[in-house]
């Protein structure tokens, strides 16, 4: 996002207007202070908007409403979109920094296959069903950045799920709807067993159908609309046949920082890529958020109501989040 705010400031004689929102956690960094700093270097009129669990609970209704689509990352930016439409009520075009992580090799997940190419190619050479048969003997939702690079190594295909196939045949009501499911989820869509393939597949799939959907929905949602210029397709299709060997040396994105060193802030350059995360866990927990995830537990759940989805499966993702055994992403999707 500071490349995109740090080369839109050079085309632009006036000062161009930010927008970051932050949060209080006691386990969670909330990256204000570095959009400040940006926002500084680059003199724009910056708008930092801090959120809590309160405000975020008001809200949900407003964001439930926005989506057209089941999503998971959504709310993220449905916050900043509100706080930017609440900032500058005659906003009518930003630009966001999304695709840089697909384009520049930014999740560490893939960084670290990327620097085990020679294990991954010996790994893959296996067959997919042994692959598979030991990714399943992993927890899915430990907070290892090794186990999940393991994961992703054993099985390519499910690189991108957060339930596993005996956890959706349970939740669903009958084992017709969970292959549908699964087919939906997959299908011909399946990565491959290589780099390439795999990084292929978040674009063509994670970024478009997730990230890019988040972002038109919640933006269009607060009557904007969003550009993404680290998705040119020129500058995309000269990224993409670079080696990989260059996109995974240095830290995080080292190829884009490269590029704009000479105007990014030495603060920003030499901050550790840490991604935009909401303290979810302490508010779905011990937050405004509790009532929502007690519906899980409570039987008022109107998927649960309506057949969709069985009661005893979601009681058991509750009380898994509940005692610290899985990600919260779990019980907000259902939510």
């Amino acid at each position: 996002s500071n490349a995109v705010v740090g080369l839109m400031a050079q085309q632009d004689s006036k000062p161009i207007e930010t927008f970051s929102i932050g949060f209080r956690s006691s386990k969670l960094e909330s990256e204000t202070d570095l959009a400040r700093i940006g926002a500084k270097a680059f003199g724009t009129r910056h708008h930092e908007t801090i959120i809590s669990d309160n405000d975020v609970a008001g809200l949900l209704p407003e964001f439930f409403r926005a989506m057209d689509s089941p999503t998971g990352d959504g709310l993220n930016t449905f916050l900043v979109a509100h706080a930017a439409r609440e900032a500058s009520p005659s906003l009518k075009v930003v630009l966001s920094g999304i695709g840089g992580d697909e384009l520049f090799l930014g999740y560490r997940k893939y960084r670290w296959l990327a620097k085990h190419q020679k294990l991954a190619e010996l790994v893959w050479s296996l067959p997919e069903g042994l692959r598979q048969r030991a990714a399943k003997l992993l927890p899915k939702d430990t907070g290892s950045r090794a186990a999940t690079a393991v994961r992703a190594l054993l099985d390519p295909a499910n690189i991108r799920s957060l339930f596993s196939s005996s956890e959706i045949s349970s939740l669903l009501p009958s084992p017709s709807n969970e292959s549908n499911v699964t087919h939906e989820s997959h299908g011909s869509h399946q990565p491959q067993s290589n780099m390439g393939s795999l990084l292929l597949h978040d674009l063509q799939y994670y970024l478009h159908d997730t990230l890019l959907r988040d972002l038109d929905q919640m933006t269009m949602a607060h009557s904007f609309e969003a550009r993404a210029p680290l998705l040119d397709t020129e500058l995309m299709e000269f990224v993409w046949q670079l080696p990989l060997e260059l996109k995974a040396r240095g830290a995080s994105k080292q190829l884009l920082a490269d590029a704009v060193r000479d105007i990014i802030p030495k603060e920003i350059l030499k901050k550790p890529k840490s991604g935009f995360e909401l303290p979810m866990h302490e508010w779905l927990l011990r937050g405004a958020l509790r009532p929502h995830l007690d519906l899980l537990s409570n039987g008022n759940l109107a998927l649960i109501a309506e057949g969709l989805l069985r009661k005893e499966a979601v009681s058991k993702v509750y009380r898994d989040f509940v005692a610290g055994r899985s990600h919260y992403l779990k019980p907000w999707s259902i939510i």
